[in-house]
């Protein structure tokens, strides 16, 4: 059984939309399109409503991650390890500004993405194995390659007040998703715009060929596992990825700067 779609992300996205799958993987396949009528036009000339719309959605999807996350491994009965400090409990107003900011820049970043997807001729009409499977681990470490040195360089003791030291304020954190976007807004929009960086360089660079199956992908799983990393619980694939990796950053603040695979980068 042939089981594929072809998006024509270069002319219009649905007189060029072919679906071949069965009935059961129709609303999943979808996606795709529903994701590329935003860009249909210039972000430039979008209603005010359109707009409203859209950052509405990116909010609600980032308050999903977050209470999917809690949820899931509450009900998990996963114990939780020790704290390595005094926890947190209550945000101040320097917290609910830059989570509020931050929320505000993961708007504009996936229109950036969206953009950069639907304008970029190296972007593949037709998803194959090849081209969603494959790029992914290149993607993920392309970006703890870009992020590990650049988070070491936020430790570092006289850029370490004025940005990072905000974030390091919860020494124990366990809300998730809240705690992971509660980062000075520099700190976060450099991260965020890192998931860009390694796109262009993997696809445009490096001559990948890269599926928007894969970029959703790498950007929605970098954000589950930024929320794993601010839990306190241990989730882990072998080899690849331990949240305590994160944990134990920051009880220690010398330990493991990448994001994903914080223990082989820059111990």
């Amino acid at each position: 059984m042939h089981v594929g779609f072809s998006l024509d992300f270069h002319g219009s996205t649905f007189q060029q939309f072919r679906l071949m799958t069965p009935k059961a993987l129709t609303y999943i396949a979808k996606i795709p399109e529903f994701l590329l009528f935003w860009t249909e036009q210039d972000v430039w000339s979008w209603s005010i409503v359109s707009l409203f719309i859209f950052s509405l959605l990116i909010i609600l999807a980032l308050e999903g991650i977050s209470f999917s996350v809690t949820a899931v491994l509450e009900c998990s009965g996963r114990a939780k390890v020790s704290p390595g400090g005094r926890l947190l409990h209550r945000h101040d107003m320097a917290d609910y500004v830059c989570i509020f900011l931050n929320k505000i820049a993961t708007v504009f970043f996936t229109i950036t993405v969206l953009r950069d997807l639907y304008f970029s001729k190296a972007t593949p009409g037709i998803a194959t194995l090849g081209n969603v499977l494959l790029p992914i681990p290149q993607l993920f470490l392309i970006y703890d390659a870009m992020y590990a040195p650049f988070h070491f360089f936020l430790h570092w003791t006289p850029v370490y007040p004025y940005i990072h030291k905000h974030h390091h304020r919860q020494v124990a954190p366990h809300r998730g998703l809240e705690d992971a976007v509660n980062t000075h807004p520099f700190e976060y929009a450099v991260g965020m715009w890192m998931h860009l960086w390694a796109l262009q360089l993997v696809r445009d660079t490096g001559g990948v060929s890269v599926s928007p199956w894969a970029v959703l992908i790498f950007i929605f799983g970098g954000s589950l596992l930024a929320a794993f990393n601010h839990t306190r619980v241990e989730v882990s694939l072998p080899y690849v990825f331990n949240s305590l990796d994160h944990d134990t950053h920051h009880r220690f603040q010398r330990y493991n700067y990448a994001q994903v695979r914080g223990g082989t980068l820059y111990i």
